[in-house]
């Protein structure tokens, strides 16, 4: 099995995402895809910390604070 890169797998999360997020079924109001939804963009966030924090431990980086 091949591991995605940090950016592929947001990418990916994001598209899965917005497929759900398309879905004309009901179950879209319901308290599970809202949790669901919560999950995605929950993890989408810690990729992107993650990827800036790499980013910054590179010389000449900073993060502003």
């Amino acid at each position: 099995m091949t591991l995605r890169s940090v950016p592929e797998t947001i990418k990916s999360l994001r598209a899965t995402l917005k497929q759900l997020e398309q879905t004309t079924d009901t179950a879209r109001d319901s308290m599970d895809f809202a949790q669901l939804k919560r999950i995605f963009l929950k993890r989408i966030a810690e990729l992107e910390i993650e990827r800036a924090c790499a980013t910054a431990d590179r010389p000449g980086y900073k993060i502003a604070s």
